[in-house]
């Protein structure tokens, strides 16, 4: 499969290196208004274009990859489908409802694949996480938070991120991955969406705030900040399921912590994941409960007789132990990244040669998770818009 890729920039790049190891695969062209950009793709033996117009008309690309900046991406998909070539889009697939549509009617029309660049569905966790809650394993998940610290010392004043023409704001251009996330897990949709936003007095909108009522009971927070100095940059995800709890590290997680209540089966689950550590492990009977001070509650309220059946939730569970552990990946964040990114293309190819191949990271998901982020920044844009008209502007101190 002869690939062109438009959008040559870091990220494009990165694709180009990590499809290197895929056989069959061949990056041939690459599209960039970047002078320094279309040098770096020649010394790579690539055919360099500064308009992206002329690598979708290459006969030789046979698929197109869309990772331009996002005000680019639906209508390079568009060109692409017209001329009969699979699409991989980088998110967002569109900055607007309607662009996505576009791309999924005309998609419909060719009948050729397009699948978005959603690397975490790929990554090993979130497949067993999936799988955990497609089988209930831990019970109902109840809880997603992100927070998500990012720098900002590669991102000039100027940078198109900061325009929401170019970019559609933090919440689409970036929250869209953690969004897709949720919507592997959770398949019921969003009830409410609500978003909070703060601008700073040049005008850079850099902290964001998702929170979303799914309609299985799942609440969903993400706190985006670009603004950190590059020390800090991390990102926390934390999951709360019936009886699990789970801490990550990073937005491609590599590392976690678990605190679960486990009975003979579901502490097997466990081993599943990588480098797991048990650190400790407390029957239940022995395990302390300090939620309420001693003797409170009501009159005549007798303990459990049997504190290994618990009620979470409404619902009963039977556990033998409470248990913490820690698990990590043998792996960088580069290898890991590589990997995914790897998985979505080959998913894609897979889909191309074969017409019932379901694909993991159709348009489908892309047009939901950018539903979900458009309401969001609507809703922040709406209550700085009241701020602003009540005379309480909010700005750094």
């Amino acid at each position: 499969m002869r690939i062109g890729i438009a959008g040559y920039g870091g990220f494009g790049r990165f694709l180009h290196e990590a499809w290197k190891a895929l056989p069959g695969v061949q990056v041939v062209a690459a599209a960039t208004a970047s002078p320094m950009s279309l040098h770096r793709a020649r010394a790579e033996g690539v055919r360099a274009y500064p308009d992206w117009q002329q690598l979708v008309a290459d006969p030789e690309v046979e698929l197109v990859v869309v990772a331009t900046p996002p005000h680019l991406h639906a209508v390079v998909a568009r060109s692409a489908l017209r001329a009969r070539k699979p699409v991989l889009v980088e998110k967002p697939v569109a900055l607007s409802l309607s662009e996505a549509r576009r791309i999924q009617r005309l998609r419909d029309r060719v009948g050729i694949p397009v699948a978005v660049d959603y690397p975490l569905r790929f990554h090993p966790l979130i497949e067993t996480l999936l799988e955990w809650t497609r089988r209930g394993v831990w019970g109902s998940l109840r809880r997603l938070t992100v927070e998500n610290y990012a720098q900002d010392e590669s991102l000039h004043a100027g940078h198109w991120f900061w325009d929401r023409a170019r970019s559609g704001g933090i919440l689409v251009e970036h929250a869209v991955h953690f969004i897709d996330v949720t919507h592997t897990l959770c398949e019921a949709p969003p009830l409410v969406v609500r978003g909070l936003a703060f601008r700073r007095p040049t005008g850079q909108q850099d902290r964001m705030v998702l929170e979303a009522l799914y309609a299985n009971g799942l609440f969903v927070s993400q706190y985006h900040a670009f603004g950190r100095p590059g020390f800090f940059e991390h990102t926390a995800w934390r999951l709360v399921f019936d009886r699990l709890e789970l801490e990550l590290e990073g937005w491609i997680p590599l590392r976690g912590r678990v605190r679960a209540l486990v009975d003979r089966q579901t502490e097997q689950e466990l081993k599943r994941l990588p480098g797991w550590q048990l650190q400790r492990r407390v029957p239940v009977e022995e395990a302390e409960d300090s939620s309420r001070p001693e003797g409170w509650g009501e009159e005549g309220l007798a303990p459990p007789t049997d504190r290994r059946q618990v009620r979470i939730h409404g619902h009963p569970y039977r556990v033998e132990a409470l248990l913490e552990g820690a698990f990590s990946f043998p792996v960088s964040k580069t290898e890991m990244y590589a990997a995914c990114v790897r998985a979505v293309l080959e998913d894609l190819l897979w889909a191309i040669e074969d017409s019932t191949h379901q694909l993991r990271t159709p348009l489908e998901a892309g047009i939901k998770s950018l539903d979900v982020a458009l309401r969001a920044t609507r809703s922040a844009e709406a209550t700085l818009s009241r701020l602003s008209s009540s005379g309480r502007p909010i700005s750094h101190g």
